[in-house]
This record gives structure tokens, sequence and C-alpha cells, in this order.
């Protein structure tokens, strides 16, 4: 698509995730529209009565209480979001809701994984609700938790409920490094912030943004006593355009959208749900009755900026999404500003069809632009006009019949012929905040582009070729055939299994290539995992045979629940702050090499190419025994050991450029060169020279047993194709996977990749799938592992929370030193540790780190302030992140210091560890992957200490505020 005339690119919308009532997806909230659904309805007396409402006001005649209320709202995942249970509870469900949000955005449109996102993502959004005065969680629910509170307390409530903090709360929990902002224009706000994030693409402050928006009211089962002049209205019905309409009623819900420049989108094979042409803002200004009421001239304005940005003439628009709050003078301004606009253009009539969605789920207040662009872009998806919810005839201060515009009672098919499908979105907010949108449907989506096999062929092929029998094998961008998915929990890789399941059983299955780049490249990588295989590298998997590997693995998972009810379980991974760590074991091969045993291999990976052509370059019979199925049998005799290093070198290779590198390496027989080569004792030149001049190999930790490695997760054994084997320490990672390719190198290949990964292998995933091609599609999001977190008086229509998953029992004593805690001080540690982060003490687990409890520095403060009153100890809000960063080991901390305080003496200062045993290095020097390891380990410690230390400079000065004054 070209740009518009004034140089501005189009963006797509490439992700979108919603909470509306009735509707947590797509096909529902569309199934609505076209039936003309309302979830709009009137609260009974037993919710008013339990949401505080006296009866003396439930009883008045004039008394009106409707609204669309949104379920689940008190239910929320913290533990995924590394928020302990007490700062869960004092966050305003607002944000919450909206972290949910934008998480499920990102990974609708398959970038799940922000860190690993070539593009920086940025991040605006809207929170409050404004319809219904002081409605909100911190005045309604928290109003008691403020009473008595300390600076901490009240900090943490600040913090948790103000919109300031909202879009950076998202930052923070989703690793989002683009700009940030907060934004309130009341009603307009979440439309201006697709405007603002749009301006931000095209300056190139960001390659991708999130624009998210959420409006709850509490109690959500509200009403008033009806006012002459209110905006609320006193039926309990929202009517746009019609002319018994009375008012606006109030709703409830979040949406996030994922914006990304069209030319990206395209060329990175993304989804686009729809395209932003244009947009404008205005206000307007004086040009009013009053501060609340809108205008004509100022919304006309924001509609003629938007058509001119977008370059596009009103008469090809078959769609606009208004307002629309269904007021009786609000409604005509609105009609007339649009009606001007239009008309400055054309004077044609009846060829653009009004909707809104307030009828259908109320007025969204700060939401209700970004719900208005996920309906736009549904109307452009299907081609389908929806009804007008509620509408029966016109109000009398309009004239639709001699206005370019429709008020459709029932589902029309587009009312314009030719060209794309356009549409508009309209946003007016208290004060005079205009923002219109101009919409286009998606260009038809194309395959990712992957290079020619021919234009990747190197020399390496073509000197083999002339050695032996031509033409060796091509550069192939075979798809991967591993479908990876995972969760945090085991319960969440269950549920996340059967919604993929019922996804593919649903129909229109997108093709593996987009199914392995979402999943693979899309999602974040958890610790609880599965691997889905392909039937063969040609053709790919039939849904059905997806369906039935998932049915069998849910079966089995079952199966195991039964077993293990009642026992903790514990998973080794990404999750768990452990290095996952691997040994190679380079096994000898046999007597003769099997003619073109690393052509697989060769054809799929350019790293292995490179490294099979750099090392048989002089040799080319060693490169026909290699690649040649027909090479000849004395050849592959007599260069078996050769032939075998390099396949078992050009392996390595390809593990390290996975993310695979061993801890430990050790040979037997002719792998031992292989061994040497990995330790870093021999260059792989000097090593097939010696082998093909006859030397021996030297020893390298012969014949070592893979139960030997307890410091190793898994022993990758390189004989002739590679082999998964767990060590002892490994937890185990589940049923075999078998993937049947032609080729018993690649096979095995595969098959250790798939087991490395269950295992909890970390795998650079991109590498892997190299040039197979393949887009990001929509997916079912992560299945969220909620529980209630909630202060005050209960929600509406409460819904039954899952129970807690995640959370660690506490683990048996296993360290020499818990020796010198006692039993009591550790339970009072846990117990308070407990109170601040809101588990059940029974649920702590006193040997999981305070971060990874889900503290923050605020939490922190109080519970050092609280150890030093009861114990009479100094502690340092660091030593809790560091030397006593668990409940256990600040028990021990405060136990050494107490007994040194009745000594008359000064406690230490920290409690240095006891050294670990040296482990035997027999194999040779340190290698660079351990330390580049326990250099990367040394850094994600310091980035945790100093997001930690720097979250709020006043907490710390404010922890000392005991010892002495603290001068600002």
């Amino acid at each position: 698509m070209a740009r518009t005339p004034a140089g501005r690119t189009p963006i797509a919308v490439i992700g979108t995730a919603f909470r509306l009532p009735g509707a947590d997806d797509r096909e529902q909230l569309w199934r609505d529209m076209v039936k003309g659904v309302s979830h709009v309805r009137r609260f009974t007396d037993a919710e008013l009565r339990a949401a505080g409402i006296p009866e003396r006001l439930r009883a008045a005649g004039d008394f009106v209480a409707a609204g669309a209320p949104l379920t689940g709202i008190e239910d929320f995942d913290a533990e995924f979001f590394g928020m302990s249970a007490k700062e869960a509870a004092v966050t305003d469900p607002q944000h919450r809701l909206l972290l949910e949000c934008c998480h499920h955005a990102l990974e609708d449109a398959g970038y799940g994984d922000p860190a690993r996102a070539a593009a920086r993502i940025g991040v605006y959004a809207t929170t409050g609700y404004r319809l219904h005065s002081l409605h909100s969680y911190l005045d309604h629910n928290l109003a008691g938790e403020r009473d008595g509170a300390d600076w901490v307390a009240l900090k943490s409530l600040q913090v948790g409920n103000y919109p300031d903090f909202a879009a950076a709360r998202v930052a923070f929990r989703l690793g989002l490094t683009g700009p940030t902002a907060g934004l309130a224009t009341a009603c307009s706000g979440s439309l201006v912030s697709v405007h603002l994030a749009c301006q931000a693409l095209r300056a190139g402050e960001a390659g991708m943004m999130l624009v998210g928006s959420a409006a709850l009211h509490l109690p959500q089962a509200t009403g008033h006593r009806h006012m002459r002049g209110s905006t609320i209205s006193p039926t309990g019905a929202v009517r746009p355009f019609d002319a018994d309409a009375d008012g606006t009623v109030g709703g409830n819900g979040a949406v996030a959208v994922l914006l990304k420049p069209l030319e990206h989108a395209l060329a990175d094979g993304d989804t686009v749900h729809a395209v932003i042409l244009g947009s404008a803002v205005t206000n307007d200004g004086a040009d009013k009755r009053s501060f609340a009421a809108p205008s004509v001239s100022g919304q006309r304005d924001a509609v003629l900026l938007a058509l001119e940005r977008a370059g596009v003439h009103p008469e090809t628009i078959g769609y606009l999404e208004s307002h629309g709050t269904g007021t009786l003078k609000g409604d005509p301004l609105e009609f007339a500003g649009l009606s001007e606009a239009f008309r400055a253009h054309t004077g044609a009539r009846g060829y653009c069809a009004l909707g809104s969605a307030k009828p259908a789920i109320g007025h969204l207040d700060s939401c209700a632009g970004l719900a208005g662009l996920v309906r736009a872009a549904l109307v452009l998806r299907h081609g389908t006009v929806p009804p007008l919810v509620n509408h029966r005839r016109p109000n009398p201060a309009l004239d639709p019949a001699d206005s370019p515009f429709l008020l459709p009672v029932s589902p029309a098919p587009w009312p314009v012929d030719g060209g794309p499908r356009r549409a508009c979105v309209h946003s007016i907010g208290m004060g005079g905040t205009n923002a219109h949108l101009i919409l286009q449907e998606p260009p038809t989506r194309r395959p990712v582009h992957v290079p020619e096999g021919g234009d990747r062929r190197s020399t390496g092929r073509a000197r083999a070729g002339r050695a032996r029998t031509g033409e060796l094998p091509a550069a192939t961008p075979i798809p991967a055939p591993l479908l990876p998915l995972s969760a945090r929990t085991g319960p969440a890789l269950a549920d996340a299994a059967r919604a993929l399941r019922d996804r593919l059983r649903a129909g229109d299955v997108p093709s593996w290539q987009d199914l392995v780049t979402t999943l693979a490249l899309g999602r974040r990588h958890f610790a609880h995992r599965l691997v889905l295989t392909a039937a063969g590298p040609e053709a790919p998997p039939r849904p059905e045979r997806l369906v039935a590997q998932l049915d069998a693995w849910l079966a089995r998972d079952r199966r195991r629940a039964r077993e293990r009810r009642g026992e903790q379980q514990s998973a080794v991974g990404p999750d768990d702050g452990r290095a996952f760590r691997t040994a190679f074991a380079f096994e000898e091969g046999p007597a003769a090499f099997p003619a073109g045993a690393a052509r697989g291999l060769y054809g799929r990976f350019a790293v292995v190419r490179e490294t099979v052509d750099a090392l048989t370059g002089p040799h080319p019979d060693l490169a026909a025994v290699l690649l040649d199925p027909e090479a000849p049998a004395d050849s592959c005799r007599t260069l078996a050991s050769p032939a075998l290093f390099v396949l078992q070198t050009a392996q390595r290779a390809l593990w390290e450029q996975l993310g695979i590198r061993p801890s430990r390496t050790t040979g037997r027989g002719t792998g031992c060169w292989a061994a040497s080569c990995a330790s870093g004792t021999l260059a792989p030149e000097d090593a097939l020279r010696l082998m093909l001049d006859g030397a021996e190999p030297a020893d390298a930790d012969a014949d070592v047993p893979c139960a030997s490695y307890a410091y190793a997760e898994a022993v990758v054994l390189h004989g002739l194709a590679p082999a998964f084997r767990p060590a002892a320490s490994c937890r185990a990672p589940g049923p075999a996977v078998s993937v049947p390719q032609p080729d018993p190198v690649l096979t095995g290949f595969w098959n250790a990749v798939a087991a490395l990964y269950q295992a909890g292998a970390e795998l650079d995933w991109a590498a892997l799938l190299g040039e197979q091609g393949g887009g990001r599609v929509p997916l079912p999001g992560y299945p969220f592992q909620c529980t209630a977190h909630w202060k005050g008086p209960p929600p509406l229509a409460r819904t039954q929370a899952r129970p807690r998953t995640g959370t660690s029992a506490a683990s048996p004593h296993n360290r020499t030193e818990d020796t010198l805690t006692d039993q009591a001080l550790l339970d009072r540690v846990t117990k308070l540790t407990a109170d601040h982060l809101d588990y059940a003490p029974e649920e702590l687990d006193p040997d999981r780190s305070f971060v990874g409890l889900g503290a923050d520095s605020l939490q922190l403060i109080g519970l050092v302030r609280q150890l030093e009153g009861e114990f009479g100890v100094e502690l340092d809000l660091a030593e809790l992140l560091d030397d006593a960063g668990t409940p256990r080991l600040a028990a021990q901390m405060i136990d050494e210091r107490s007994a040194a305080a009745e000594q008359g003496r000064p406690g230490p200062p920290r409690t240095e560890p006891d050294p670990e045993p040296r482990q035997d290095r027999t194999a040779g020097p340190v290698t660079r992957a351990e330390l580049d390891e326990l250099a990367r380990q040394v850094g994600v410690l310091a980035e945790a200490q100093q997001r930690m230390l720097t979250q709020l400079a006043d907490a710390v000065a404010l922890l000392t505020s005991g010892r002495g004054t603290v001068t600002r």
C-alpha cells in the first residue's frame, strides 16, 4: 500500500484482545453484533442490596439501576505477572485487566515474548470511569485500607490505583522499552491514544505500539435517582439516534490492540486485522454551550482532518462506528458534525451505515473508542453491516434520508460497491476532545518469502560434486517438524493444550509453518512443555493428526494427575532461574561410514554447510562420503573416522548456534577427536589433519557413564546421529518424541531437540527454524490460572475461582546451614513474610526468593521494618535481595545477629556460604561457555537488585528514618 499524500505510513492493527460484556474473543463478539444482542440489563434488588445500596433509595420510584457488568473481575493470575497476592489485592482491577489484555494482544499478534522482538514496543494506556462519580476500587473497596496506614501502605495503594501508573506497570511487567504514557481525555481517551501511538510509530520512536484501556465502575451494581438533564437513561437502555433516546447506560470492559507500520507487518508475515489510513484529534474550544456539552464544529473538523490525512473520499466509506451515546441532544450534534464533514466532499446520500457499541455493551467511558475500533475491524473483515441495537425510528431532530448515513435495523450487505472496504471510528470526550480514525480492510495475506535454495548453494557442494556424482543437496527450507507448547504450571499447560486442540478442530487451520513460527517465536517458553510433531518434512500434518496427539497427551496428563495427586511437582526450565546444563558425549562410530549420512543436516542448516565445506574443502573424497549416497564403499571404510569427526564437529556447531553449549565434554575412541576440539584443546582443522595422517586420539574422559553427570540436566550423545539421554538430576521430559524423517541423522537430531526442549533447555528457535517461512497468526492466548485477589465488598456475580497454582509448598530441609536456624524463628519469619505478601503461611516456600514470591521494594521495606522491630536486629533492604534472599536465609541472619548481640559483639554483616566442593576438571580448563554462563547469572542478579533498589528512592530513605532524620 502506498504512503498517504502527507507522507504518513499506514498503520496495521496486528493484535487485539478484550474483556467485554458477553464476549472475550472476536468470534463471540461478532456473533453478538450480527444478532443485535444487548448485554445491558437491570440489576436485581439482591444485587443492589449486596452492593450496599440502601433500601430507601432502591424503593424510590425514580430510582434507575442498569448496566453491562463484567464477571470475574476479582480473579487474577498474580504469579504469572510476578506480583504477590497482597500487591494484586490492592491493585485496581482496571490495571489488572489492562495487564491481561495487553499480554494477550501481544500473543494474538505473535509477539508474546517482547524480549525477543526485533523492534522496540511502547504502550499508551487509559483507565478510569467518570460516568459514575467516585465509583472506583480505591474509593469503594480500599477505603478501609487507608485508615491508619503508614507511608509504605499508602504508597502501595497509590501506585496500585492511580491512572498515572497503569501504562508503566504494563511496561514493567511485560518488559516493554518503547514510549510509555498514561493518557486521559475522558471518553475519547483510548482513541486519542491510538492517534498518538500511530504518530509514535511514524516518528520511529517504536517498532510496535500497544494501546490499551480498561474501564470499570465499582460497585458494578449501581443506580441513581433520575435528575432532569442527566445523561444517564431513566429507562435503563441506550437507543442511539432513536426517537426514544433518553440517555446512556454504563458498561465495563477492557481492550488492547497492537499496532505496527503496515509495510513492516506485511514483510514479517503478521496477521493484519485492519489498516489505519489516517486519524485526527481536535478540541471544541469555546464553541459550545457549556464545558460538558459537545459541539458540531469540533467533531466536523476532526473528521475533515482525518479524511485529508488518509487521502480517501467519504463515498468510499461504508461504515462509521459512532460515539452514539443515545442522548436526545447529544446524538443530533454528533450526527450534524459527521454530516457536515462528509457533505464538504459530496452530496451523495445513504451510502454509509452508522453503528454504536453502547446499546450492546454500555458506555465504556475511557475504553469506548477502543471498543469501537475492534468492532469496526470486524465489520471490515466480514463485509456485513450489523444492526444498530435498540433502533426503531430516527430521532426527529435528524434527517437521515437527506444525509450520507443509514441507520440499519437488521444485518445488511456492504453499502459501497467497488474498492477496498473502509470504515471510520468516532469518539468524543467530555471537555471537548474529539478523535476520528479512518480504517481500511487488510490486504490479502501473502506467505513470507523464502529464498530459493539455489541462491544459497555453496562452493563446497560444487567441489564435492566434481569429485563424485555432480549435484549435491541444495539448501532446503524444510519446515521444522516440531510444534512447541508451554506454560508456567502443569494445569496451565493442560488448559493450553485443550485450547489449541479446540482451535484446530474448529477449522480454518493455519499452515504448519505459521503454527510453528507463532508458537516457537511468538510465545514465551515456560518450564512445563510438550511437543507436537509432523509426519515428515514433505507433507505438513493434517489437523486431525495434531488433535489426536493433543488428545493422547491430555489423557496421559490426566493419568499423571491422578497418580501424583497431593504431591508437589517441580520443574527445571527458564522460569526457575537455573541454567540448564548439558554435557556432550562423542561416541565411536561404525567401521564404515554410511554414504551421504550428513546430507539431511547439510541441506537443512547453513551452519552445518559452512562447517562441512570449511573442513572438507581440500578433501573432495571426504565431502563425497559425507554427502553422496552413492559414495564408493572403500572410501566409506577408509574415511569413516574423519567423516564421523566432521559430522560430529558440524553437529556441535549446530547445537551451539541453537544455544546448547556443553558444560562438560567427553569422548570415546575416535569420538575423542571431537571432544578435544569441543574443549578447546585442538582446532578442528588440526584434528582432521592428524586423523588423515593416521594419528591416534588422546584419551578424553573415555567411557564416562552418563549417570555421573550430577551437575548436568542432560547428555547429548554424538555417535552417527545425536541422541538425548537425561542425566540423573533431570526431570523426565515427558513421553518420547519420535519424528519420522527419511534421514536417520536428521531424525536423531530432531528427536534430540524435542527431548531437550521438553526437559527444559532454552533453544534459539529463530536459528532452528532458519528460513522455513511462515508468519504469525492468531492462536489461543495463555490460559491464566486465576484466583480471587480482592478487598472490600464482594464483586457482582462472583465467579468460582480456580485453585491457586504454581505456589510451592514448604520443601524439606536439605541445606546443612538449616540446623543453625531455630524452627520457631523460621516459622515466625515465614508467617510475617506470608502476611506482607498475602499468602497463607502453609503456601509459602521458605526457600523461595522474595523476588520469586512477587515482592516489590515497598513490601520488602515493610517486612524489614517489622523484622527489625520484632527481633531487635538491623537489616538492610539489599540483604533481602542478596545474602538473605529467602525467608530461611533471613531467619538464619536474624538468628546469627541476635546471638552476636547477646554476646556483646557485632553480628556478621553478611553470611558467606560454605564453598561448594571443587569439581573434577580433568577434561581441561574452564570453558568459555562456563564463564559466559557465570557472567550471565551475575548480570541477572545485578539487574534484579538494581530494579528493586531504584523502584522508589524515597522508600529506601524512609527505611532509615527511624535511625536519623532524612532531609529533602
